[in-house]
């Protein structure tokens, strides 16, 4: 019971009335966006929460993933210094990736999308990273941020601005029909990341048989069943 209170605690779970003397404390290394605010304060509801202003050391618009994620890690290493000794420390960048999506009529074509990436470190230096679920990107929109520098500029901002979103609205929700905004494409991910901190936590269950055990017994005794039955 101790040890899951104590993942419960460190996830901002309220294990009691919140004490005016110590509050979990959730640093975001944020590039002002108030959809990464969102995101965090969505799952981290029990804890204190400070944004932090950092660079990111790449791309305006981060091509692929790895750039994304390098991103990211610049601005959480960055936040470290600022504010010390916090609990948590988050950081996001969103990625443009390209993908070849087969179609029967046509054979297939090259589309863009948007990914946005978390990473969650917590006290003691363990991290872990997480993408969001990735929103295509309309491919005029994308040759547009090329043609302007990828180092200028993103392709959200290029797509709020042509169908005409009100400054520093993010696409997302546009994109998606009002289905899914930037905010909640994120806090998804955050859940995810923190979620396998936590699992990392936790002991391995040494007496658990594995999955490929499960499913030989079931099949044994499948086989054996249908036997009895044919025998009869």
């Amino acid at each position: 019971m101790q040890a899951a209170e104590a993942a419960a605690a460190r996830r901002g779970a309220a294990l009691g009335p919140p004490s005016p003397q110590r509050r979990c404390l959730v640093v975001l290394a944020t590039s002002g966006a108030r959809s990464e605010m969102a995101a965090v304060e969505s799952v981290f509801r029990q804890c204190t929460i400070e944004g932090v202003r950092t660079r990111s050391g790449v791309n305006e618009q981060p091509h692929g993933h790895e750039e994304a994620l390098r991103g990211a890690a610049n601005r959480l290493d960055a936040a470290k210094v600022v504010k010390p000794g916090a609990d948590y420390y988050v950081a996001m960048e969103s990625s443009l990736s390209q993908v070849w999506v087969p179609q029967e009529a046509e054979g297939g074509e090259l589309r863009y999308y948007d990914t946005g990436w978390v990473m969650l470190e917590r006290q003691g230096g363990h991290r872990k990273a997480a993408p969001a679920a990735a929103v295509e990107l309309p491919t005029v929109d994308v040759k547009a941020a090329f043609e302007r520098g990828l180092e200028r500029t993103t392709v959200g901002a290029l797509v709020s601005e042509r169908v005409g979103l009100l400054q520093g609205r993010e696409p997302h929700g546009w994109l998606t029909a009002g289905r899914r905004d930037r905010e909640a494409l994120l806090g998804e991910a955050i859940s995810v990341a923190l979620g396998q901190l936590e699992r990392a936590d936790r002991p391995q269950a040494g007496n658990v048989p594995s999955g490929r055990g499960l499913f030989k017994r079931h099949d044994s005794a499948a086989a054996a069943a249908a036997t009895s039955a044919s025998s009869q």
